[in-house]
């Protein structure tokens, strides 16, 4: 009777519920044997085999991409590598210490400025050149370059002079039509190579645009850095008026500031005098006003030969109207003057005087 009644309540719904229960408690402790074990060995893999693989295998608290924080030294090797990099001297810095390693193995003198500091770690034993202060072997390699440089301007010069064209002939006077019925005259240069002027007819209205001054033009008295001195290769006739960029008949040395360019807060370069021909001109468009911009430049000792090799001591500019509109009839009682100026070419200060 007893082994009946167990069967019966062994059958009965509530002790199928309790085993069920029992079943699925004892899988989820079997789970947790299981994770807990893996994550032992994945620890255990990781101090054998690495740090960094272990805890990849064995647990996902330590995202990918971040080992410097993890793997003990990977920051401090990560920052020693980029020093490294930062401190790897460049080709010309190389080169630089190259050579003077070699001037040291065969024992000759070696006094060559190193590279600016920038460009390299500082292993020279000389100092990087400091712009700030005179240098005599600057200096020295300044005036070389600077004679060098004048030699091949003057041969160039010189060598036009076989030439019969007018426009490839630099000590001949030569006409550019400008269109428009404007044109120009470049003045010859004088025997040292020295620039006379240019005078010009300009009809109102706009004019062409020329051309900036080529790099290898070296009018007397232009060192090779005319920045650094404070120079410039200033156009006879403008730019902004159709001016040539590389005929010499064209340039002379001035100061930038304030021959070429007029200073902060005054108004008397040259670039000022261009500006108010300019105005005028677009003022006068379509209007059949005929236009004279006139520049000479005077040098010291003798104004008229230019035997001098220095840049022109004065400038004179001068610009008027002819009344009757008659190109040929340039005659004083024939001009209505705009201006007429002369500016003093003295590094740093600039004098004038203006007539009408």
């Amino acid at each position: 009777m007893a082994r009946v009644q167990k069967k019966q309540s062994q059958n009965s719904k509530a002790y199928r519920n309790r085993k069920k229960s029992k079943a699925a408690s004892s899988i989820r402790a079997s789970q947790r044997k299981k994770r807990k074990k893996g994550q032992g060995q994945g620890q255990g893999q990781g101090q054998g085999q690495g740090q960094g693989q272990g805890q990849g295998q064995g647990t996902n608290n330590v995202k990918p991409g971040k080992a410097k924080d993890v793997i003990p030294g990977y920051a401090a090797a990560e920052q020693k590598a980029r020093r490294d990099q930062q401190n790897k001297p460049t080709k010309e810095y190389q080169d630089f210490l190259d050579k003077e390693e070699k001037h040291k193995a065969e024992g000759k003198p070696f006094t060559d400025h190193p590279p600016p500091a920038d460009m390299g770690p500082a292993t020279s034993t000389l100092a990087p050149h400091d712009v700030t202060k005179p240098c005599t072997h600057c200096d020295a390699v300044a005036r070389k370059n600077k004679k060098s440089r004048e030699q091949k301007y003057k041969e160039r010069i010189q060598d036009s002079k076989q030439s019969k064209n007018s426009e490839k002939n630099y000590f001949m006077d030569h006409t550019e039509n400008l269109g428009n019925d404007s044109s120009v005259t470049y003045q010859k240069l004088h025997p040292n190579g020295a620039a006379s002027g240019t005078q010009a007819t300009l009809i109102g209205g706009p004019q062409r645009q020329g051309a900036h001054a080529a790099s290898h033009l070296s009018p007397p008295g232009a060192y090779q850095d005319l920045q650094a001195h404070g120079q410039a290769r200033a156009h006879s006739f403008a730019n902004r008026f159709g001016g040539s960029g590389d005929d010499p008949r064209n340039f002379v040395t001035t100061s930038q500031n304030p021959t070429n360019v007029s200073a902060k807060g005054r108004h008397d370069g040259m670039s000022t005098y261009e500006i108010l021909q300019q105005q005028h001109l677009d003022a006068n468009e379509n209007s059949g006003k005929v236009f004279k911009a006139n520049t000479t430049f005077l040098y010291p000792g003798s104004v008229k030969e230019g035997t001098s090799a220095s840049p022109p001591a004065s400038i004179q500019m001068t610009f008027y109207q002819l009344k009757d509109g008659n190109k040929a009839n340039d005659v004083y009682s024939n001009r209505d003057y705009i201006f007429n100026v002369k500016l003093h070419n003295v590094p740093g200060y600039t004098q004038h005087k203006s007539s009408k």
